[in-house]
């Protein structure tokens, strides 16, 4: 029988943000914690439109719009290349899809999608994954 393992703080705190289908500010105010990481990131992208905010589009909440490129980005703020191989490839396989779903949403409303990295490890997991995928490292964080 497998040990079943307690999942840390910061990610029962990012799996109840990413289910809550509020903005950053909405959930830090209802509940009490901190996501400044994932917002300072997002704020500082180049062009975004919004610092600050999330956008809400076609039902989904994304991290940054810049609107003079119609581009919605999906900031991921992992120290991915800590992390073991195994627990990398359990990552991107349990991200991918909805990765794929957002791309997917923001292409029926015209908008390009990018995806925010801190690592060229994350990038290259996110790109042999899905080459489809438009993956930046964000070299300005």
């Amino acid at each position: 029988m497998a040990k079943q393992v307690e999942k840390p703080e910061w990610a029962r705190i990012a799996e109840a943000f990413e289910a809550s289908g509020q903005t950053q500010r909405e959930f830090v105010l209802a509940h009490g914690v901190q996501l400044s990481t994932l917002q300072e990131y997002a704020d500082k992208i180049p062009g975004n439109s919004f610092p600050g905010f999330n956008v809400f589009i076609n039902g989904k909440h994304y991290d940054a719009l810049v609107l003079s490129r119609r581009t919605l980005w999906e900031v991921k703020t992992d120290d991915f290349e800590k992390h073991s191989p195994r627990s990398r490839n359990f990552f991107v396989s349990m991200k991918l899809p909805e990765l794929q779903r957002e791309a997917k949403l923001a292409r029926e409303c015209g908008y390009d999608f990018a995806i925010g990295v801190r690592s060229e490890a994350h990038r290259t997991a996110l790109k042999i994954a899905d080459p489809s995928l438009h993956v930046v490292i964000m070299d300005w964080c």
